[in-house]
């Protein structure tokens, strides 16, 4: 695994071992049989042994991707990829099996980790039903974080990312700046919901996310801040498809 990627051939833990404890973007997974694990430096998942044909960094690929929150299994998701179809806008979630080591996790250490820079180990995107005339990353919360470690790992090698949403990002100032600097992603969005109360934002400190862990924690029970778009409700739906049209707006198709 010297080039960072995990590849079908790699071994595939054992229950007892899957996991290597490390705490920074090192290799999380340790012996055993056949490549159905993938790990990415903030999440870990178990997919289907038949794995799809991976996208390989610097391939053109058009198509529009979204990244849900930590745990990336809420109706909600769904429900998005209908809002934004609506207006336009043909979204394709990713699998949550392979992007998500589950809510605990990827709230925690998988946000500690991907808000700060692109992870020496990387997941290659699954090849998808394509189409358009973009490649457009878009993701939520957590989700921003593994949009941007893949917008900065395909970019890179050559592919062009038409444009990069984060929604509600705890990313940090430094990588932000990183994904804006990087001439092969052409836009990056920043959409901050400070005005629905979140205290969540692009840019923000490690001491400043601390500090809004609490708030988030009763957001979440109510369905506000940065779980305004979250609800699986009629209202939720609602600020769904408004959410929506902001895309559509800037360019994205």
């Amino acid at each position: 695994m010297n080039s960072g990627y995990i590849r079908d051939s790699d071994p595939l833990p054992s229950i007892a071992d899957k996991y290597v404890q490390t705490y920074g973007g090192e290799a999380l997974l340790t012996g055993g049989q056949a490549g159905s694990m993938v790990a990415m430096g903030m999440g870990l998942g178990l997919v289907a042994d038949v794995q799809p044909r991976a996208l390989q960094p610097g391939e053109s690929i058009k198509g529009n991707l979204f990244f849900g929150g930590a745990g990336m299994d809420g109706p909600y998701i769904k429900d998005m990829v209908r809002a934004f179809g609506e207006s336009g806008i043909a979204l394709t979630p990713v699998d949550m099996n392979k992007w998500s080591g589950g809510t605990a996790l990827d709230s925690t250490l998988g946000v500690d980790l991907f808000r700060t820079g692109k992870q020496p180990i990387q997941v290659l995107l699954d090849d998808f039903k394509q189409g358009g005339q973009q490649f457009n990353l878009i993701g939520y919360s957590y989700g921003s974080l593994a949009a941007s470690q893949v917008a900065i790992n395909y970019a890179q090698a050559g592919t062009q990312v038409d444009n990069l949403v984060l929604l509600g990002s705890p990313i940090e100032k430094e990588f932000l700046n990183e994904l804006r600097n990087t001439p092969n992603i052409k836009n990056v969005v920043v959409m901050d919901l400070t005005a629905q109360g979140d205290p969540i934002k692009a840019g923000m400190s490690r001491t400043e996310l601390i500090i809004a862990a609490p708030t988030l924690g009763y957001q979440m029970t109510q369905g506000t801040g940065h779980f305004y778009y979250a609800p699986n409700t009629a209202v939720g739906q609602a600020r769904r498809n408004d959410l929506a049209t902001t895309p559509y707006r800037s360019g994205l198709r």
